[in-house]
């Protein structure tokens, strides 16, 4: 089993004392890491940031002895949500607000599903007040732990020539550009990791590939220079994800984001 965790969930640790950290944060709070409630994240100082989806979120708060039922509240505008927790063994509720403006991020789920993104983050953060919930993070938490900063768009200069990024034996990835008017043409596509690799050297640069298999069945690869995104990646092997990405001038698929799409959603919408 521990062969299996560090060539999936926790494939970011390179040592057993990061590896037995890991596992003792997965059994403190009774997550699954082969379900991806619970992953390993590379922090650029060399330390594991451990991610906790929002489906091992829901896990622990639903677990805990006294929950005893949750709500929201929304402003009219869209602009805060308001979660509200109860505990049987309190007499008084834990109520917390986050506002849209705070906790908002530049990434495709956010721009795509903004009040389900914001509800999420309220029920994260009501939830560690009422329980005390400590030492994990969520997506954007372990981004900013790591020191990561989200894709900026740039185009990569030095990138493989040609286009490696497309089986010979499959079509390639179905794309419809976003509407409105654009500064780059991105496209977004829900897909199912299958695996990651090195593939390409780029003088000192490696280029990663992953391969994503589509609803059609049809196999892609796409690319990143990234070390974080491609660790990321790494993380969530067998997901299915939506991925946000870009065509490069000499061909290629180039990754700039993507987001777990949790099981509760039933896979791609």
């Amino acid at each position: 089993m521990a062969e299996v965790l560090k060539a999936t969930a926790f494939k970011a640790c390179k040592t057993d004392e990061q590896f037995a950290a890991l596992l003792i944060v997965s059994n403190t709070y009774g997550l699954n890491p082969l379900t991806k409630e619970i992953y390993a994240f590379p922090g650029k100082g060399g330390e594991i940031v451990p991610i906790v989806s929002i489906d091992g979120w829901l896990r622990i708060i639903n677990d805990h002895p006294q929950m005893d039922g949750m709500r929201d509240r929304w402003a009219d505008d869209g602009s805060w949500c308001e979660v509200t927790i109860y505990r049987k063994d309190r007499t008084h509720p834990t109520t917390h607000r986050e506002h849209l403006s705070e906790a908002k991020r530049p990434t495709e789920p956010w721009k795509q599903h903004t009040r389900r993104m914001l509800k999420w983050k309220t029920i994260i953060q009501t939830s560690r007040i009422a329980f005390g919930f400590g030492g994990i993070h969520d997506a954007d938490e372990g981004m900013d732990a790591a020191g990561m900063r989200h894709a900026s768009g740039k185009v990569i200069e030095d990138e493989p020539t040609g286009n490696p990024f497309v089986k010979d034996d499959a079509p390639a990835i179905e794309t419809t550009p976003p509407t409105g008017k654009q500064t780059k043409e991105r496209h977004t596509q829900n897909v199912e990791l299958i695996d990651i690799s090195d593939a390409k050297k780029s003088g000192k640069k490696t280029w990663w590939t992953a391969q994503m298999k589509t609803d059609s069945g049809s196999v892609c690869e796409m690319g990143t220079f990234s070390e974080t995104m491609q660790e990321r990646l790494a993380g969530n092997i067998g997901s299915m994800i939506e991925v946000t990405f870009t065509q490069t001038p000499k061909g290629g698929l180039s990754i700039e984001d993507f987001e777990v799409i949790p099981a509760t959603e039933g896979g791609a919408e």
